[in-house]
């Protein structure tokens, strides 16, 4: 395990096709699990299309964000 914080930067993808849930505040802060950080595929139910984003796992709870959306800081604990 490689568990850093990660802060909630973005809502949406570049692509437009990943969005946080409504009511999760940009700046939140969560801590994950660099190694688990994967490729996933995903269904956009808007425009009905399969993609692949990378995703990584909140520690402890193992939900998953989307990589992209989050900046990444602090040591390895």
């Amino acid at each position: 395990m490689a568990i850093v914080t990660a802060t909630l930067a973005r809502r949406i993808s570049a692509d437009k096709l990943c969005e946080m849930e409504e009511g999760v505040v940009l700046g939140k802060v969560y801590r994950v699990d660099l190694a688990t950080r994967r490729p996933a595929l995903m269904f956009n139910t808007e425009y009905r299309i399969t993609h692949i984003k990378e995703i990584i796992n909140v520690y402890p709870n193992g939900g998953w964000l989307p990589y992209e959306l989050l900046d990444i800081g602090g040591a390895p604990e």
